[in-house]
This record gives structure tokens, sequence and C-alpha cells, in this order.
């Protein structure tokens, strides 16, 4: 008999804040500083939460949000490691 598997969305059973907080708290712990792997996490929350919502309330264009999770790598403001900038709204609306 062959075993079928289907993808794994974690965004789809993140359903309340506190569960949101938790899933991001122990990202961050299993990240070692990996930008990427931050991003990805906030990136799951942010599906959770609907992108355009957290974009609305971030002050962030849908686009630039998707944009900023696709490339966590690059630098500056939009840097997930040290939550600066938007990550620091994203964050916060994962508080809400």
């Amino acid at each position: 008999m062959k075993t079928t598997t289907s993808p794994y969305d974690v965004s789809e059973h993140l359903r309340t804040p506190e569960e949101m907080a938790a899933y991001l708290e122990a990202c961050i712990e299993e990240a070692d500083g990996d930008a990427a792997f931050i991003a990805k996490a906030l990136g799951e929350i942010a599906r959770a939460q609907g992108m355009t919502q957290v974009a609305r309330d971030s002050g962030l264009s849908r686009e630039s949000l998707q944009g900023i999770v696709r490339r966590p790598q690059s630098k500056g403001r939009h840097n997930p490691q040290g939550c600066v900038g938007p990550w620091t709204e994203v964050e916060r609306q994962c508080e809400k």
C-alpha cells in the first residue's frame, strides 16, 4: 500500500493571538539568528491573519509585505532579525 502525503500549512492551524505568539516565540528560539527562518514564521502568521489585513494594519501595501517575507535576507529597515520598521508593526498585530 502506497502512503500518500499532503503539504502541511501551519498558517491553517494558527487561530488565536496566543497560538501565533507561541509559534513566533518557538521559531525565534529555534532560529539561532537566522533571519530567513524568522521571516518565514512571520509570513505564516501574516497568512493566518490574512495578508491584506496585516498589511493594512501595518501601513504597508500587501505587495510590500509579501516582498519582505520573500526576501528576508535584505538589509536595512526590513530586516526581520532585528524586528525593526514594518516587522515591529507586524509583530504588534500578532499580539492583538
